[in-house]
């Protein structure tokens, strides 16, 4: 059996992970570092006889193949870097880092170490990209000729209360990495902030990238739109996909289900959430592809137990920060920012 621990256990760590650790098939769950009182009884309640420690040393001890840290990202350098002294693998959470600074400096405590270090960015396994993929390397859409990416959603307390960092570093991590994942790397982005007056965090953000192909991707999130705009839209010289409505693995696991409770049923869109291809000639209804967060696990853990590339390199989820690091740059100076091919090893962005 391999021994899976986790270390935090609020909205991340209840929902985003323990539910596919308790899944996966031939793994223990090794148990969850909080010293939250409160918390250790959730743990109790919601997975039985998966013990709590206190400390992340207490886990290391216990015996563990593969750490997830779900913590704030202010607290998780030290904390991925003691799993990684340990020689422990490391799952972290997105977003990777709070700075490129950072970031660089784990990736390369992990060569240094030989401990393998990945980033939790689960949303390439959403319906929603995975279906994007498909279209694309099928060619149903033709050439493609522009790519519209959005979340919106009324929550503004995520002005004041942000779950990573602020929104466009909370969003932007999936969001700017699904379409670098999709349509490739990155060479200048423009972005615009928006912030009400006296806010700390902003509420929207939009982001133009353009990228080494020449396509030219529009990724945009607010936390303060009550009626949301389609999640995607990528038109081609074929025809516009339009997909709507965030994954339905969100809703599944805070209703409490997971890969082991629904089994064929976990991350399948109903007919009525599949998209369209809109043509000139008329519209067609587009079958999701099925989501499978899980399958960022299982396919990390046979790197790891074959020697293989991992699914999320950590240099790919580098390449996205680099990215939104750039993009407050460009809002903050009012213009476009290039992109260089590769970025200094101690090079802070912005700086």
């Amino acid at each position: 059996m391999t021994r899976v621990g986790l270390v935090g256990f609020g909205v991340g760590g209840r929902y985003f992970h323990s539910p596919l650790i308790n899944s996966l098939e031939g793994v223990e769950f090794a148990g969850v570092v909080t010293s939250n009182p409160d918390r250790q009884s959730e743990l109790a309640t919601a997975f039985p006889g998966v013990p709590a420690f206190n400390t992340v040393a207490e886990l290391l001890a216990s015996g563990v193949d593969l750490v997830t840290v779900s913590i704030p990202p202010e607290n998780r350098g030290a904390v991925v870097r003691q799993v990684l002294e340990a020689g422990v693998a490391v799952v972290i959470d997105k977003p990777f880092a709070l700075t490129t600074a950072e970031a660089r400096e784990l990736i390369d405590l992990s060569v240094r170490l030989g401990v393998p270090l990945t980033v939790f960015q689960n949303r390439r396994w959403d319906s929603e990209a995975r279906t994007v993929a498909r279209a694309v390397e099928t060619g149903e859409l033709g050439d493609i000729l522009h790519v519209e990416s959005m979340i919106e959603k009324w929550q503004p307390e995520g002005e004041t209360n942000p779950t990573g960092g602020g929104l466009l570093l909370d969003l932007g991590s999936h969001l700017v990495d699904q379409v670098l994942t999709i349509f490739g790397p990155a060479v200048s982005v423009y972005g615009e902030v928006d912030k009400r007056p006296g806010a700390e965090y902003e509420h929207t953000w939009r982001l133009s990238i353009l990228h080494k192909s020449g396509l030219r991707s529009s990724v945009h999130a607010s936390c303060v739109q009550p009626d949301d705009r389609p999640r995607f839209r990528i038109t081609g010289s074929n025809g516009t996909l339009m997909l709507e409505g965030l994954d339905i693995q969100e809703s599944q696991v805070f209703a409490g289900e997971s890969p082991a409770t629904l089994g064929d049923g976990w991350g399948v869109e109903p007919e009525q959430r599949w998209g369209e291809i809109i043509r000139t000639t008329g519209t067609s209804v587009y079958k999701r592809v099925r989501g499978d967060w899980s399958g960022f696990y299982t396919e990390t853990l046979a790197a790891l137990r074959d020697g293989t590339a991992l699914p999320v390199d950590p240099e790919s989820a580098f390449a996205t920060l680099v990215v939104l690091e750039f993009a407050a740059q460009s809002a903050a100076e009012g213009r476009v920012i290039p992109i260089p091919a590769r970025i200094p090893a101690t090079a802070q962005q912005g700086a």
